[in-house]
C-alpha cells in the first residue's frame, strides 16, 4: 500500500513540473566569457609556448594572447573565434619567439563578446643565453692612400664579450692583429666596432676579418678587402691670408677751438696698406662724442696702398661749453693691426665767441682725389685721399681750410665795433634833417597873412620902344611890330 502511494505522489509531481515547463519554458541567461591561462612551458632562452583555457559562454567570442617585453609594447602572438558553445575550451598553445634571454615577461589571455569581456596575466622569465657572440665583418670607412677605418658589428649574445679584427696584404693573404682586443659588456644588441688601420700603401688591395668570443665559444665573419687611393700630390702652400691694416693717423675738429655755439666739423685721416689686395677697398668708420655716437657709414679708399685719406662729418655738431672728446674708429674685420684703428683727442668750448678765422696753405705737385660718402641715413663723411710718395710721384700734403661759422649776434657787434664813427655821423645827419624840417613847419603862416598881388595901374603901363605902341601885361613881344619886349 505504501508503495502505490509513493509511486502516484511521484508521478502527480511529475505532471506538474511538466505543467510548469509548459507554461513557462525555460530561458537561459547569457553572460561574458570566462578565460583561464595556464603557466607557460617549454621556456628557452629565446623562446616560449603559452596555452590557455577560453568558456565563450552563448556568444560569438573573439580570443587572444600576447606578450609584454620590459619598456615596449604589446605583442599579440596568436588569437582566434570561439562558437557559443558555453563550454570551457583550451586555446594554443601559442609559440611566443625572438624573446630575450634572461627576461622576464608578461602573458596575457583575453576574450570578448558583446556581454563582456576577460582577462588573466601571468609572467615568466625566459633561461639564460648559452651561445657564442655573433660577428658581422663590415665594409670599410674613410678610406685614403694611406689609412682606412675598419669595422664590424657584434651581438655579445647576453655574455661580457672579447672582438678584434684581423687582416694584411690581400696578395700575400696575410692576416695580423689591426685592431687589438677590446671588451664588450653582456647584452643582446648588435654594437658597432673598429678601428683606424694606418701606414697602408697607395694603390694596394688589403683584407681583414672580425672575431670575437665570450664563456660560451667563438664566433666570426668572412673576409672584407679593399684599395687604398692612389698617393695624392702635396697640397698648395696656403694663400696668405686677405688683409689690410687700417690705421687711424690723427682725429680733430674744424675750428680747432670751437666756441659755444659754433658749428663744428669733425675730422680724421686714415691710411690703409695690404701686400695682395687692391683698391678701392669700402671700410666701416664711426664717430663718437663723448661716448655718444655721432656718425657711422662706409668710406671708400681709392688707394693706392699707404695713401692719406682725409674723412670729414658733412653734419655740423654745435658746439655746448666743456670738456669734450672725439673719437674715431676704423673696423678691425680681416685687420692684422687692430690696436691702431681708433684714435681720440680731447677739447675744449670756450664760453665766448671769438672771430678769429683759421686758414691753412696747400703746396701740391700732384692732383687730390675727393669722394663724399654716406653715413647711414643721418650723416656723411666728406672724404680726400692722398697718394703716397713713389719713385715717381711727388709728395702731396692737403690742408684743409676752415672759417668758423660764425653767430648772427657776434657779426653785428663786430660790425658797431669797426665802424662806430660812420654810424655815429650817420645819426648825426639824420638828427639834423629832422631839425630843418621841423624849423620850416614852424616858419609858414596862414593865407591870409601874405601879402596880395598888386593890380596894374595906369601909372604902371609900359610901352614898345619901337613903336610907341602900350604893352599888354604879361606879353613878351610888342603886338603891334613884334619887338621883344625887355
Amino acid at each position: 500500500m505504501t508503495s502505490r502511494y509513493v509511486a502516484i505522489s511521484a508521478a502527480a509531481l511529475i505532471l506538474l513540473l511538466i505543467s510548469i515547463f509548459a507554461a513557462s519554458p525555460i530561458e537561459v541567461r547569457a553572460a561574458k566569457p570566462a578565460v583561464l591561462l595556464m603557466a607557460p612551458f617549454n621556456i628557452t632562452a629565446t623562446k616560449a609556448d603559452i596555452r590557455a583555457v577560453v568558456n565563450p559562454g552563448t556568444r560569438l567570442t573573439n580570443w587572444w594572447i600576447s606578450i609584454t617585453p620590459p619598456q615596449e609594447g604589446v605583442r599579440t602572438i596568436c588569437n582566434g573565434v570561439l562558437q557559443p558553445v558555453n563550454a570551457p575550451l583550451g586555446v594554443g598553445p601559442c609559440v611566443a619567439s625572438n624573446l630575450r634571454p634572461s627576461t622576464t615577461y608578461l602573458a596575457v589571455v583575453g576574450a570578448e563578446n558583446v556581454d563582456g569581456n576577460a582577462h588573466e596575466a601571468r609572467q615568466f622569465t625566459t633561461l639564460a643565453a648559452q651561445s657564442p657572440p655573433d660577428v658581422n665583418t663590415l665594409p670599410p670607412a674613410d678610406v685614403t692612400a694611406t689609412s682606412a677605418h675598419v669595422r664590424a658589428s657584434v651581438n655579445p649574445k647576453g655574455k661580457p664579450t672579447t672582438w678584434r679584427i684581423t687582416g694584411g696584404l690581400y696578395a700575400a693573404g696575410q692576416d695580423h692583429v689591426v685592431c687589438p682586443d677590446a671588451a664588450l659588456p653582456a647584452g643582446f644588441d648588435w654594437v658597432n666596432v673598429g678601428c683606424t688601420w694606418s701606414n697602408l700603401s697607395p694603390s694596394t688591395e688589403y683584407q681583414y676579418l672580425a672575431s670575437a668570443d665570450n664563456s660560451v665559444g667563438y664566433g666570426s665573419s668572412h673576409y672584407v678587402d679593399f684599395w687604398t687611393l692612389a698617393a695624392q700630390p702635396p697640397p698648395p702652400p696656403p694663400a696668405a691670408a686677405a688683409a689690410i691694416d687700417w690705421a687711424v693717423l690723427s682725429v680733430s675738429t674744424a675750428p680747432a677751438a670751437p666756441m659755444v655755439g659754433d658749428s663744428v666739423i669733425f675730422r680724421m685721416t686714415l691710411s690703409a696698406v695690404s701686400s695682395n689686395l687692391a683698391f678701392p677697398r669700402t671700410v666701416q668708420v664711426q664717430c663718437q662724442l663723448d661716448g655718444a655716437y655721432c656718425g657711422s657709414g662706409p668710406v671708400a679708399y681709392e688707394g693706392p696702398t699707404g695713401s692719406i685719406m682725409t674723412v670729414s662729418s658733412t653734419t655740423a655738431w654745435v658746439a655746448t661749453f666743456g670738456p669734450h672728446t672725439l673719437t674715431w674708429s676704423v673696423s678691425t674685420a680681416n685687420d692684422p693691426n687692430p690696436n691702431n684703428n681708433a684714435k681720440s683727442t680731447n677739447f675744449n668750448t670756450g664760453a665766448q665767441a671769438q672771430t678769429t678765422v683759421q686758414t691753412a696753405t696747400t703746396e701740391t705737385t700732384g692732383a687730390a682725389q675727393t669722394t663724399t660718402q654716406t653715413l647711414g641715413s643721418t650723416a656723411a663723411l666728406s672724404s680726400t685721399t692722398v697718394p703716397t710718395q713713389t719713385a715717381n710721384q711727388p709728395t702731396v700734403q692737403t690742408v684743409t681750410q676752415t672759417v668758423r661759422q660764425a653767430n648772427p649776434i657776434d657779426e653785428s657787434l663786430q660790425m658797431i665795433q669797426q665802424n662806430g664813427l660812420t654810424i655815429i655821423s650817420l645819426l648825426f645827419a639824420i638828427v639834423i634833417m629832422l631839425l630843418i624840417v621841423a624849423l620850416r613847419r614852424r616858419r609858414k603862416t596862414p593865407a591870409q597873412h601874405y601879402p596880395r598881388p598888386v593890380e596894374p595901374t595906369q601909372a604902371s603901363t609900359k610901352y614898345c620902344g619901337s613903336c610907341g605902341v602900350p604893352l599888354k601885361l604879361g606879353k613878351a613881344f610888342c603886338g603891334s611890330c613884334g619887338q621883344p619886349i625887355e
